[in-house]
């Protein structure tokens, strides 16, 4: 989990340093670490009443946020590229 603690600590101490650019959109660290609180408390909410939780993924910045959300909490993550592939 090393990673979204480094990521963490940039956000806090750094807030207004460039993280990412998708598709032209820059995106900030306090802005990215908001994006995976958000994930991971919605997917805490799920992962706790179902056990577990698929997620539709529009975008590789998606994809990233619910990759450390899900990390966060200990849980894994496996990504397809079309929902006929989730058994």
């Amino acid at each position: 989990m090393f990673l979204i603690e480094q990521i963490q600590r940039i956000a806090t101490r750094e807030p207004d340093k460039l993280a990412a650019v998708h598709n032209g959109r820059p995106f900030t660290y306090a802005a990215f670490w908001r994006m995976i609180e958000r994930t991971r408390r919605a997917l805490k909410a799920k992962a706790a009443s179902h056990g577990i939780a698929i997620l539709l993924v529009r975008d590789m910045l998606d994809a990233w946020i619910l990759s450390f959300a899900a990390r966060s909490l200990g849980l894994e993550a496996a990504l397809v590229a079309h929902r006929e592939q989730v058994a």
